[in-house]
């Protein structure tokens, strides 16, 4: 299990982690990278409440996470269906 990010860029009432006022962060890919190959595991998740919180984060490091042929998987809000381009990027 790896973590991408930290919190949610969503204000949801009904959500235990919604982020008035504080920043949604990404980590830096590299670092991400340097977990991953620290696990040697064909298989991650990745255990971020929200994995497309920032959508061109998300695109960059899908593309770079590509090339290591693993196979992973994370939540996403419902928000996926106006990115139908980043979820075949995802499949």
């Amino acid at each position: 299990m790896i973590s991408t990010s930290r919190g949610c860029p969503h204000n949801c009432d009904f959500c235990y982690n919604s982020c008035t006022g504080i920043k949604y962060l990404n980590r830096p890919v590299e670092d991400i990278f340097d977990d991953i190959k620290s696990l040697n595991s064909s298989h991650i998740m990745f255990i971020d409440d929200n994995f497309i919180g920032n959508i061109k984060w998300t695109y960059d490091f899908l593309f770079k996470l590509k090339d290591l042929g693993i196979t992973w998987n994370a939540a996403v809000t419902t928000k996926i269906g106006k990115h139908l381009d980043l979820l075949d990027l995802m499949a």
